[in-house]
């Protein structure tokens, strides 16, 4: 129905201006007013106000936020709850999209980078049941899916390829 469309693209605007901010708390000591013009830009790309008119399209936002709010979790509470928190928050992204599947990496790296490793073990054991469950029972698809998944891993080899050498332009 029209009002349901209308809700999911508000719900999709809703969780990436939650994810920007949720960013912006985390960034708080070290954007300058250049730098966070610089991440508004990139946050909200013009391909972005075009998804939000598409129903479909409320994974992207919420996968983002839910990453996003992981590591704020980690970041804002430094006992279990906020580690428990974040497990809940990198399942709820893993579940929205297969790329929120990296949260669990990203939300490990800020434990480790803080020495905290048994909350980074208990992470990462939750992040690797999580993907056992997300990839039980998965098959292959045939036919015309498997020919998108071909092109969609050789555009993602690309990319790849593109920001290792940039990368290594400095060098």
């Amino acid at each position: 129905t029209s009002w349901s469309a209308s809700a999911i693209a508000w719900v999709a605007v809703a969780a990436h201006i939650g994810g920007w901010l949720a960013v912006l708390w985390l960034l708080r000591d070290e954007l300058d007013d250049l730098a966070l013009i610089a991440l508004t830009l990139v946050w909200f790309s013009v391909a972005q106000y075009e998804s939000f008119v598409w129903g479909w399209a409320l994974h992207g936002p919420l996968t983002l936020l839910f990453s996003v709010l992981a590591i704020v979790a980690v970041e804002a509470r430094r006992d279990r709850s906020g580690v428990l928190l974040a497990i809940v928050c990198c399942g709820l992204g893993s579940y929205c999209t297969a790329p929120g599947l990296v949260s669990w990496i990203a939300c490990a790296g800020a434990l480790i980078t803080r020495r905290r490793w048994p909350a980074a073990f208990w992470l990462l054991l939750a992040g690797v049941a999580c993907v056992a469950t997300y990839f039980a029972g998965y098959v292959r698809p045939g036919g015309y899916a498997a020919l998108q998944f071909r092109i969609v891993t050789e555009g993602v080899r690309t990319a790849i390829d593109v920001a290792l050498g940039a990368l290594a332009l400095p060098f």
